[in-house]
């Protein structure tokens, strides 16, 4: 009995460090190939390969050898899929993986989407695919665009001039008369085509700007809960319920109830993630709270978003890792490190 009592708590213990473990790609000093390491700078997946991008939360992620894509799990196995495809890429920076249980690939120039045993869930003849978020995606062939959903349905939407993703089941849509309004997954506008641009909905709000230039946030039913006064705006972080604005030239962070706030002497920022939010001081870069305050000081040439707890960051030419508390786990020693997941 004691015996198999050593061995379960044993199993816990590795069972419990097995889910702790986050990996991020990875290429070391003198070499152009990429890899998979973990939080401690422990290589995962030797670095082979001519390019990769982040695991998904589904345990996933693309690579390349040469001029062939792979989907991959966290073993290094690859997913038996289509011969040929290639992946997405966001506005021409980066590349689209796995979200939400679903990946947008290219295959002869047009665009189909997978699910996570590689299989087709929609066919490769849309020339854009949004991502897909609560099992929905937006989708255009030529100058028709359509709704699709998870089960390989492709609804038609008419009169409108673009569609863009849904989130948290709203999608803005641009209306013949040019301004913009939302639309739920069933085709039906929701808001009103009446704003010169939109956000998209996080935390159940949505920036919005008036047809006067300026831009404040509104609800799921188009009232304004913190009015416009903002020159540009991001949109609202999932979890900390902040986000960034403009006024005037200066950046700032704004709360949902309309308060401002910024971090002592910082000139810019990205924005929140995992609770911290990276912003520069002079030349440098650190961390500040939701309070901003520095929480990590401005010494880094270079840093990442903090994800699962642990950010990337640059000292001098070489990358190593931080968890929240600014604890070095990963001493500088990479020639580049991307975000972990």
């Amino acid at each position: 009995m004691k015996n198999s009592l050593i061995i379960i708590a044993a199993l816990l213990v590795s069972l419990s460090t097995l889910a702790q473990e986050v990996v991020a790609p990875f290429s070391e000093v003198g070499s152009d190939k990429w890899g998979y390491m973990n939080q401690k700078g422990e290589v995962v997946l030797p670095a082979n390969y001519d390019e990769v991008l982040e695991f998904s939360t589904e345990g996933l992620s693309l690579v390349r050898e040469g001029k062939s894509w792979s989907i991959i799990d966290k073993k290094g196995t690859a997913i038996s899929t289509v011969n040929a495809f290639t992946p997405v890429s966001i506005f021409g920076f980066g590349k689209r993986g796995y979200l939400n249980g679903y990946l947008v690939v290219g295959s002869n120039k047009l665009l189909g989407v997978l699910d996570v045993k590689g299989k087709v869930v929609h066919d490769f003849k849309y020339n854009y695919i949004s991502d897909f978020h609560d099992g929905y995606a937006a989708a255009k062939i030529g100058k028709s665009f359509y709704i699709l959903d998870k089960d390989g349905k492709s609804t038609g939407v008419d009169d409108i001039l673009d569609l863009k993703e849904f989130k948290e089941g709203f999608a803005p849509f641009r209306g013949k008369n040019k301004l913009f309004g939302f639309m739920d997954p069933t085709g039906k506008v929701v808001i009103e085509a009446t704003f010169k641009s939109i956000g998209y909905f996080s935390n159940g709000l949505a920036w919005a700007k008036t047809t006067e230039d300026k831009i404040g946030f509104i609800d799921k039913y188009g009232k304004w809960i913190i009015e416009p006064k903002f020159s540009a705006a991001k949109d609202f972080d999932g979890t900390s319920g902040i986000a960034r604005v403009r006024m005037n030239d200066e950046w700032m962070f704004v709360r949902k109830n309309g308060e401002t706030f910024t971090a002592e002497g910082m000139v810019s920022s990205g924005d929140f993630s995992n609770g911290l939010a990276y912003a520069r001081k002079g030349d440098l870069y650190g961390f500040i709270n939701e309070k901003g305050e520095w929480v990590i000081e401005p010494i880094y040439v270079k840093v990442r978003d903090f994800s699962e707890g642990f950010a990337a960051v640059r000292i001098n030419e070489l990358w190593g890792v931080l968890d929240k508390k600014g604890n070095v786990v990963c001493e500088p020693k990479f020639r580049d490190i991307k975000n972990f997941n």
